[in-house]
């Protein structure tokens, strides 16, 4: 837990972010809490994938899934809010995380980031980005349309940063690397992900 916490801290700046609220959740992870939560809007349950879709589906009907059955499809779901500034202006991001073991992997969760301009009702949220993962991290440092990602995952020895930037109307991944889990070191070793050759395991 020690480790998952150093890897996801960001240090933040003007830059990109509004500060204004400084009470805005940035870091998010399958072992955290959501500080300030919100209930996520109808729109946001149309644009989840088939897969998880169908997942929601037997959540609510199969006999399998008695003790993780909610009240209504949303309660599966739980949001942050968090403004942003870019180059086209205030945005409204609702980061969504999920809220049962329907939506749990081992040790890792899934994640939602939908995005709406300023003042624009909560039907306008689009998706944006979605990832299943330790931890997502929402940076301040860009001053593109979104903010960048980072997205932490981890094994029993090694864990995976991901930079993630939004491009061309998509998020993508602009840098990963790997470094060993316990490595206390001041420069723990840091290995790019595609040249990594699982080294960390022999």
């Amino acid at each position: 837990m020690l480790r998952f916490t150093v890897v996801l801290v960001v240090v933040f700046s003007a830059v990109g972010i509004s500060a204004q609220d400084p009470g805005q959740q940035m870091t998010f992870g399958s072992e955290m809490d959501v500080m300030r939560p919100v209930k996520v809007p109808s729109s946001f349950l149309p644009q989840l994938g088939r897969g998880d879709r169908q997942q929601l589906a037997r959540c609510q009907t199969q006999p399998d899934y008695p003790a993780l059955r909610k009240k209504s499809r949303s309660d599966y779901f739980v949001g942050s809010l968090l403004n942003v500034r870019g180059k086209i202006g205030a945005l409204d991001l609702l980061i969504v995380q999920s809220n049962s073991g329907c939506f749990y992997g081992a040790h890792n969760a899934r994640f939602w980031i939908l995005g709406k301009r300023k003042r624009e009702s909560a039907m306008r949220y689009t998706k944006r980005f979605e990832i299943q993962a330790d931890g997502l991290t929402v940076s301040a440092k860009t001053t593109r349309y979104y903010p960048d990602l980072e997205v932490f995952s981890h094994t029993a020895v090694e864990g995976f940063t991901s930079t993630y930037r939004y491009s061309q109307g998509r998020y993508r991944v602009i840098y990963c690397y790997a470094e060993q889990l316990g490595d206390d070191s001041p420069k723990p070793r840091r290995i790019r992900c595609s040249k990594y050759n699982w080294e960390f395991r022999k």
